[in-house]
């Protein structure tokens, strides 16, 4: 029998609820958070390559001294990421979910560590 089913609880054991005997994340769930660690990381790579192609086509525009004809919203110095309005929200939409489903993600995990830890603490 377990110190958990016993009833018993200490350091020691508190300490075990993290290990993979009590590990209240499922091994897919981990895969889950660290591929999307890593698609975190491709986002935010191709954002900031994409950001400085921006930028450099901006500071083209504003070195040449050129007149823009177009309203604000619709020009380039408007953008962040891609030269068209449209692509520009989008890519910044995905950037926004995936920082959220990240969040939550982690969110869940650690409310699953707690939940375990608050169960280890109650027997």
């Amino acid at each position: 029998m377990s110190m958990l089913e016993e009833g018993r609880v200490d350091e020691e054991s508190i300490s075990r609820l993290s290990t993979q005997e009590y590990d209240p994340v499922p091994p897919q769930l981990k895969k889950v958070n660290e591929l999307l660690k890593s698609i975190s990381t491709q986002l935010e790579d191709c954002a900031l390559e994409c950001q400085a192609k921006v930028s450099h086509q901006q500071w083209k525009i504003f070195s040449s001294k050129t007149v823009i004809h177009e309203p604000w919203e619709e020009s380039i110095l408007a953008r962040t990421f891609f030269s068209e309005k449209i692509l520009d929200e989008t890519f910044q939409n995905l950037l926004s979910c995936n920082k959220s489903f990240l969040e939550q993600l982690n969110d869940f995990i650690g409310k699953q560590t707690e939940e375990l830890i608050s169960r280890a603490i109650i027997f």
